[in-house]
């Protein structure tokens, strides 16, 4: 049992049950799966052997454990409470690691070789699951089952507009 199983049992299970934040704001497994595939195409295209994360709990630390578990990679909660020196020091020894830090915190990590620096507003922004995305993952995975989601369906449903 690994914690990317955890999620592909929730997933089949209860696809529309919410697993981040309330009611009519959260997060469906569907919906936390589609983006936690995003972040880990964006993951693999990176030669880091670990994910690094610096800033307060968020639905994005979520997103970056699972997608992390799912390419292997260890990763590593880095304490936003820490001096510069602290974290630094940790910094260097997450190297080679793609590291993700909330825009405030951001300037605090230092130039590391080996570590790639990314905001959280910009993981944030990875676009949610599309066919490019499903192309990507069936490299990673080899496997269609369970990337098409309501969302994607939704829109291969969608009528063309003809020029």
């Amino acid at each position: 049992m690994n914690l990317s199983l955890l999620l592909e049992m929730a997933l089949e299970a209860m696809p529309e049950r919410r697993v981040l934040g309330g009611a009519r704001d959260g997060l469906s497994y569907a919906a936390f799966d589609a983006r936690v595939r995003a972040a880990q195409v964006k993951l693999a295209q990176t030669p880091a052997e670990r994910t690094a994360y610096l800033g307060l709990n968020s639905p994005s630390l979520a997103v970056a454990l699972y997608a992390s578990a799912r390419l292997g990679r260890a990763f590593a909660p880095l304490n936003y409470r820490l001096t510069d020196a602290e974290l630094a020091r940790l910094v260097a020894r997450t190297a080679p690691a793609m590291l993700i830090a909330d825009d405030d915190m951001a300037a605090r990590v230092p130039a590391v070789e080996g570590v790639t620096v990314m905001t959280r507003s910009a993981f944030d922004a990875l676009p949610d699951w599309h066919m490019t995305g499903m192309i990507n993952a069936l490299r990673l995975d080899g496997s269609v089952e369970g990337l098409l989601h309501q969302e994607c369906l939704r829109d291969l449903d969608r009528p063309v507009d003809a020029p």
